[in-house]
């Protein structure tokens, strides 16, 4: 099968498709005699016939019927080979794979939604951790984009911010701070946090032992 050409295996896998070489010529536009000549030439390289005709009917041999699906997954590859050039390109599909902390994971989708729309080829795979796991798939290139409240220290990577991450303090409603706003740190010395928000209450605790509160 060395001596076998593309163009002969898509004219071939036309025939095949139609069971007819007039509508197969038709299809590539070529003349019937050409349809015939690419297929007669690969039979050559495959050193067995591939189609018969009894009457006006082509049928595919058992050599027809078994190169016809290495044609199929030869026609595959070359479709998923041009997607790939187009990716490289910026072009057309590809796929991103992004990360995000949990965190993140109330308004990425929407984000990616909106990507995903303006992209519909572009394959999406979406991955949500925690912190360390983020930093982990960056730092081993597995991921192309992480999402996260602040950039890693100590890593070669790009950081854009891209939208505002406000930080709120929820009380009981009976609590005397409720309603308050613009609160010095020095009036939160003292208060409780609860070990559930986690980074908000040790960047709270930071700030006031960095200013003598603590």
């Amino acid at each position: 099968m060395r001596g076998a050409t593309l163009r002969q295996l898509r004219t071939f896998t036309e025939v095949a498709r139609r069971l007819s070489f007039t509508a197969a010529a038709k299809s590539l536009h070529l003349t019937q005699p050409a349809v015939s000549m690419q297929v007669r030439q690969l039979e050559q390289a495959a050193g067995l016939p591939l189609l018969e005709q009894v009457g006006r009917r082509v049928h595919l041999t058992d050599a027809g019927r078994e190169l016809l699906r290495y044609a199929a997954g030869i026609s595959d590859l070359l479709r998923e080979a041009e997607d790939a050039m187009k990716a490289l390109q910026g072009v057309g599909g590809g796929e991103l794979s992004i990360a995000v902390t949990s965190t993140a994971k109330y308004f990425a989708p929407r984000l990616l939604a909106e990507f995903r729309r303006s992209h519909p080829e572009a394959r999406l795979r979406l991955a949500v951790s925690n912190r360390e796991a983020v930093v982990r798939e960056l730092t081993d290139n597995t991921v192309d984009l992480a999402v996260m409240g602040r950039p890693p220290r100590g890593l070669d990577t790009e950081a854009a911010p891209f939208a505002r991450h406000p930080i709120a303090i929820i009380a009981a409603p009976e609590h005397p701070l409720v309603g308050r706003k613009r609160l010095p740190l020095e009036r939160l010395t003292g208060e409780t946090f609860a070990s559930g928000v986690g980074s908000v209450a040790s960047r709270i605790e930071r700030n006031l032992k960095a200013k003598g509160y603590l």
